[in-house]
């Protein structure tokens, strides 16, 4: 996974919290300094397959959304944004 940008980002953060290490890290956001001196937060997902359904990777891939939704309500309603 990666972030391409004309500007180094920063505040860079692989895996989602609660994931259980970087080692299948399908999350990645980083603070990219815009040209007017705002900052943007960006994100890259990789989301994972979980294919058949009632199977441990569909049940992984339903822990995996809700951890995604948990972190990006925190982003949303978080002073540093």
């Amino acid at each position: 996974m990666a972030i391409l940008t004309k500007r180094p980002p920063e505040d860079v953060v692989k895996g989602l919290p609660r994931g259980g290490g970087r080692r299948h890290a399908r999350y990645i956001e980083a603070v990219v300094p815009g040209e007017s001196g705002r900052i943007v937060r960006v994100a890259s997902i990789y989301a994972p397959n979980g294919n058949p359904p009632g199977t441990e990777r569909f049940a992984y891939k339903l822990a995996w959304l809700e951890r995604l939704h948990h972190h990006i309500r925190h982003l949303l309603t978080s002073r540093n944004r």
